[in-house]
């Protein structure tokens, strides 16, 4: 067996028994198909490391020679509960508290539907359509002619009256002075008519529309109060459901972050007590964790997505003008663009702008990005070139914006594109190039998965391209390959 050994590439039977006894000793591969992939590799060498051999990640005649010895088989998996055992071949963490546990729990925001939606509207269409100061002719009001008539009966009786008493003064022949005088009575009645009895109709009929007027306003006041009661109660009654749905989210949480906890404080324990059996077990436990973190800021970002999803609703129910349509679908990308760089959580941009100048934001973005062939860094110099014309189209605060967002997309999605560029960059932006590119994130039903053959790859080009040996090193550390 000495000159047998087997690394990244090695395939067939004996590869096989390799994964095989590796696993039964507690050491999983993530599966027996005969091919000696990155999981094997990991599982040689965490091995390796508890018999204080060569860390190689070679399976070669020493590695292989101490893997089958009978005593070999018996390794099992420390316990992190010393009061329960934990079976071979599973992270020292209990998660089964965690099987009914919902990633993304499932909240209804309710709606309201006013009974008195028709009558509102119709008491909303008659104060629109309603003019007080509508012409009145006075003629055509009922009291006008019963009233002249009266009046001109009064008159007329006030002429005859006059004549009679001045002719039987005269012999019974009226003069023209006996006439005169009894016209001037009657003329008193059409003066009196004229200027007491008309303007009193008019004046009533005002009164009568100001006070018609008045009664539609009280109506729709009164339809509004029962509504705002109707909504109170609703609201009140849906209260107790969102609370209990809220708390569902944060207990979810702080689960996620008790769990976190846990395998922090056995990782602890597993790299402080000096014992080398059950160092195999820190990336295993480091992995878990990192999971359980992903999983706590994907919740984190449901609550938060959630939380924006009532704002909104609660907008449309109070007639609130702030949120418009516009702002909503640019909430919705700007959260899209978030989440494709890697952030948890999404920048409220609609206090930055008018909606029209949000909407130009949004389009600006897409028109950008499709222009430089989707290179972040290329649109942003776009943006810097044209600042005059996108500064006047959409306001300082969101230009500013829209250049961080551009940025922040380049780096998403590993620009700058070429690799020549990318061998001046940090280790840093390097690793958040390698998450975007070749790590998987662990979602509810699936683990993390992670391209460790990408990740070689990558660093082989960025060798050949001339990057400094200490970073491609630290890459490789940080992602546990071996590279030349």
């Amino acid at each position: 067996m000495a000159s047998t050994y087997y690394t990244i590439g090695s395939k067939g039977d004996e590869v096989k028994k390799l994964q095989q006894t590796l696993t039964n000793a507690g050491y999983d591969t993530k599966g027996v198909d005969g091919i000696f992939g990155a999981n094997t590799q990991a599982a040689v060498t965490a091995y390796q490391k508890a018999n204080n051999l060569t860390q190689d990640g070679i399976a070669g005649s020493q590695t292989l020679g101490s893997l089958y010895k009978p005593a070999a088989t018996t390794q099992t998996i420390p316990q992190i509960n010393q009061a329960a055992p934990v079976a071979p071949k599973q992270p020292a963490v209990d998660l089964s508290a965690l099987s009914n546990i919902n990633l993304n729990p499932t909240v209804t925001v309710p709606t309201y539907e006013t009974p008195f939606q028709d009558k509102l509207n119709s008491a909303l269409d008659k104060i629109l359509s309603y003019n007080p100061n509508s012409a009145y002719d006075v003629t055509t009001d009922p009291l006008y002619a019963p009233l002249k008539q009266q009046y001109d009966n009064a008159g007329q009786s006030a002429f005859n009256n006059q004549i009679g008493r001045l002719s039987a003064l005269t012999g019974g022949r009226p003069s023209t002075a006996a006439v005169g005088t009894a016209t001037a009575s009657q003329n008193q009645y059409a003066k009196d008519f004229a200027g007491t009895v008309l303007p009193s109709l008019v004046s009533a009929e005002q009164t009568r529309k100001q006070n018609e007027y008045n009664n539609i306003i009280n109506q729709l006041e009164a339809l509004q109060g029962a509504d705002n009661t109707g909504y109170n109660r609703f609201r009140d009654t849906t209260s107790d459901t969102q609370k209990a749905e809220e708390k569902k989210i944060s207990d979810y949480l702080s689960t996620i972050g008790q769990y976190s906890d846990n395998y922090q404080a056995r990782i602890n324990v597993v790299e402080n007590d000096n014992d080398p059996t059950n160092d195999y077990e820190s990336p295993l436990l480091k992995a878990k964790r990192q999971e359980k973190i992903a999983a706590q800021e994907a919740a984190k970002a449901e609550a938060e997505q959630l939380a924006y999803e009532r704002e909104v609703e609660q907008a449309k129910l109070t007639n609130d003008t702030k949120l418009t349509n516009a702002q909503i679908s640019n909430y919705a990308a700007d959260n899209a663009r978030q989440a494709a760089s890697g952030g948890s959580s999404t920048t409220d941009i609609t206090s930055l702008g008018t909606p029209q100048q949000l909407n130009y934001f949004n389009n600006a973005f897409n028109y950008l990005l499709e222009k430089n062939g989707d290179d972040g860094y290329k649109a942003y110099q776009q943006l810097l070139r044209e600042s005059k014309d996108y500064n006047a189209s959409m306001g300082g605060k969101l230009y500013t914006e829209l250049g961080k967002q551009l940025q922040a997309y380049g780096k998403s999605q590993g620009t700058p594109t070429s690799i020549n560029n990318a061998v001046t960059a940090s280790v840093d932006d390097l690793t958040g190039v390698i998450k975007t590119r070749f790590v998987k994130p662990a979602t509810q039903d699936e683990e993390q998965v992670i391209d460790y053959q990408g990740i070689a790859d990558y660093l082989e080009q960025l060798i050949n391209a001339g990057a400094d040996k200490a970073k491609t090193d630290e890459l490789a550390r940080i992602w546990g390959l071996n590279i030349d």
